[in-house]
Order: structure tokens, then C-alpha cells, then sequence
């Protein structure tokens, strides 16, 4: 057994094609995929950041919606 560790790009027409080095010989195969993103994820702290600037759009920053909520819930006596 050998393992090969390469980058790979996979097409739109979901197609996969290797360059395998020129010390395999030609023959039948078992081949096992891993597929690792390798794009990098977005921080928590990233999304948040895209998520409070899509309220901002529509909410003004002198606007607190969690001040709101809170007296909302004090209202109808559902918070101390």
C-alpha cells in the first residue's frame, strides 16, 4: 500500500483527474478518497461580525435590540 498526499481540483461536471507519479505502474486499483477542505473556515468571531453588519442595514446603531427585548420580556413579566 502507498499513500499519495496531492491538491487536487475537482470541475463543475463533478469530474476528479489525478497525475499520479510515473513509479505507479499501470494496473487495477482500490483508491480511497479523502476530501479535506482546504479553504479556509471563517472564525466564529468572523460570522458574527458579518451577522451584526447585515442587522445594521436595517436596524440604526443607536438602536439596541437586545435592550428592547429585555424590557419587552420585563414588560410582560417574564424578566426580573
Amino acid at each position: 500500500m502507498q499513500t499519495i498526499a496531492t491538491k487536487v481540483n475537482v470541475s463543475e461536471d463533478h469530474k476528479l483527474t489525478i497525475q499520479l507519479p510515473t513509479n505507479i505502474p499501470a494496473g487495477e486499483y482500490e483508491v480511497v478518497l479523502v476530501f479535506n477542505n482546504s479553504s479556509p473556515q471563517p472564525s466564529v468571531e468572523a460570522l458574527i461580525a458579518e451577522a451584526q453588519a447585515l442587522v445594521r442595514q436595517f436596524v440604526p446603531a443607536e438602536r439596541s435590540l437586545a435592550t428592547e427585548l429585555i424590557d419587552e420580556r420585563r414588560e410582560e413579566g417574564l424578566c426580573e
